[in-house]
């Protein structure tokens, strides 16, 4: 048992330090299945975290380390692991391997499914993304501009669009289908690591480590607001973003902003949006 612990907290030591909670939520659940620790605290782990432990009976003999990129198709017929410049693609029921995708030349760090499972991109330490087709492994294009490590990318809900972040300070968007540049967003001034498309894929936000969040109308390629800590409470770092299902509250770390249409027979041409702290002060 002490051994087992100690391996344990080796493990997922980092992962626990920083976020206490994740010894449920992620360093139970990515144990190996006869890891003692595991079988003495499964009772633990989140009922909707257990789902995905079932739905991989053969995690522990694949998918056991810290720096391992994991993404699941959203129908659920492929698991993508990335490791080192290599990404694999998994029956996620079975563990059978599908292909081996090569040609980055720098570690994983970013991999992502477009909503219609017909993408898989890509990002590594190379600065470059690379779009893969899941069914048959083929390389469908290779995405070159910018000119520091790309730290996120994203799909737009209407498949359009692939955005994609950078230590270099830009958004760049691109078309999934044709690999074009579709335009460069710039305007923050720290590394971009955090996007939230809108669900009508009309708007993107952008969250950066020089502090503030920003959001664009991707209909004229332009900012249309930008949250700052005088806006943003906690005047930190923004490390997560999400839209509500109607599109009419952006969620910055929790802190819920109202996106108020202006009226179709409005003057204003832009912004699109008049932007509001909900209960603010409270």
């Amino acid at each position: 048992m002490v051994h087992d612990a100690r391996k344990f907290i080796f493990r997922r030591g980092k992962a626990i330090e920083q976020a206490p909670l994740q010894v449920y939520c992620s360093a139970l659940v990515f144990s190996p299945t006869k890891s003692i620790v595991r079988q003495q605290f499964l009772d633990q782990i989140p009922s909707q975290i257990q789902n995905i432990v079932y739905f991989i009976p053969w995690l522990d003999n694949s998918l056991l380390l810290e720096d391992m990129e994991i993404k699941f198709s959203p129908n659920k017929h492929f698991l993508a692991t990335g490791l080192n410049n290599i990404i694999k693609l998994w029956n996620p029921t079975t563990g059978a391997l599908y292909n081996t995708l090569k040609g980055h030349t720098g570690s994983i760090r970013e991999i992502q499914f477009s909503p219609n499972n017909h993408f898989l991109a890509c990002t590594s330490q190379d600065h470059i993304i690379r779009l893969w087709d899941p069914e048959t492994g083929a390389l469908q294009t290779i995405l070159q501009g910018h000119t520091k490590w790309v730290l996120e990318v994203l799909f737009s809900p209407d498949n359009q669009l692939l955005a994609s972040v950078s230590y270099d300070n830009t958004v760049r968007l691109w078309d999934p289908k044709t690999g074009a540049l579709k335009s460069v967003l710039e305007g923050h001034t720290g590394g971009i690591h955090v996007l939230a498309f809108s669900p009508d894929s009309r708007f993107l936000a952008s969250a950066a480590y020089d502090t503030t969040v920003r959001l664009w109308d991707l209909k004229s390629m332009e900012m249309i607001q930008i949250f700052d800590k005088q806006i943003i409470t906690c005047g930190q770092v923004s490390h997560n973003l999400s839209f509500s299902a109607d599109g009419l509250h952006l969620f910055v770390d929790g802190q819920k902003i109202a996106l108020k249409p202006h009226p179709v027979d409005s003057s204003q041409t832009n912004p699109y949006l008049s932007c509001t702290l909900d209960n603010p002060g409270s």
